[in-house]
């Protein structure tokens, strides 16, 4: 039984708009593609308000794994704003899982030429892509609507660095716990890191691994309302499993954090982040976890 969430209720958006839900775009005679992410997440949000109780919620997370993760630091405050103009009084949290892509040179061209997400990077067309360039094509292709306070920061043409944690945690208002593997396995995937038998991809995991301790810490740092729990298995997104209760740091779980944010017990440290350092120790972590 969950201690915290037994009773709560659980609202799930499909996601069908392939923009992080954050799109904006209408199809046009020149482009068949339309993206209405945004529109989507707002219509939700509405319906839950007028017919489904939201706005007598004291307590609201806002969750979503992997982009989804992406689209809860891209949607946090714009679903915060929409339910505290219905209900003042209602206590609005982000938590993203996985959602924490680094902005980072690739160590080589992404693994796995066959999935869709390299397709491109394994052709003529486009080589090795790093996330920051193709965050800026999402941005153009998708219409992006970013967080308006990070994009008031960087501007009309560097806006499109709000849908990286690492630039929008400064930024958003409501309280955010970022939940969040040191070294991302989808993120080896893609910088191209996974061969732990690699001494190079080895040395560029153990330097991945503390660029992204020293970031996860320094988005913290800078808003005191914000929190993190981060692990370092070699694992995507942890809350929707097994692991959102047994991966721990000094015995504290995904699932205590999670509730001592929302409920503010001071049991958990408001910045968790484990000390297990090197690829094979990740590697290992999560063999051990997967077997449990």
């Amino acid at each position: 039984l969950n201690p915290d969430f037994a009773d709560a209720s659980k609202v799930f958006i499909v996601y069908c708009s392939s923009d992080s839900h954050a799109g904006s775009k209408v199809k046009s005679a020149d482009d068949k593609w339309h993206f209405g992410g945004k529109a989507i997440v707002s219509a939700v949000v509405s319906e839950l308000l007028t017919k489904h109780s939201l706005n007598d919620a004291a307590h609201v997370v806002v969750k979503g794994g992997s982009a989804g993760g992406m689209a809860t630091f891209l949607n946090t405050d714009f679903i915060a704003d929409s339910i505290k103009s219905h209900q003042p009084s209602a206590s609005v949290f982000g938590f993203p899982d996985a959602g924490f892509f680094l902005d980072v040179m690739p160590y080589r061209v992404c693994d796995k030429p066959d999935v869709y997400e390299c397709l491109c990077s394994h052709s003529l067309t486009c080589g090795i892509e790093s996330l920051s360039e193709q965050m800026m094509k999402m941005w153009r292709y998708t219409s992006t609507i970013p967080d308006d306070n990070c994009a008031q920061t960087h501007g009309k043409w560097g806006a499109w660095r709000c849908a990286l944690g690492q630039y929008a945690i400064p930024h958003i208002q409501a309280p955010v716990l970022i939940n969040q593997m040191q070294t991302d396995s989808w993120q080896a995937f893609w910088d191209g890191f996974s061969n732990r038998t690699d001494t190079g991809e080895n040395e560029y995991a153990t330097w991945f691994r503390t660029q992204s301790q020293n970031l996860l810490r320094a988005g913290v740092d800078q808003n005191p309302h914000h929190a993190v729990f981060s692990p370092n298995c070699f694992i995507h997104t942890f809350s929707t499993s097994q692991s959102f209760w047994s991966i721990t740091i000094d015995g504290i779980s995904s699932r205590d954090a999670l509730g001592a944010f929302v409920f503010k017990q001071e049991k958990v440290p408001r910045i968790s982040l484990t000390n297990v350092r090197g690829f094979n120790a990740a590697m290992a972590a999560k063999l051990r976890y997967d077997r449990g």
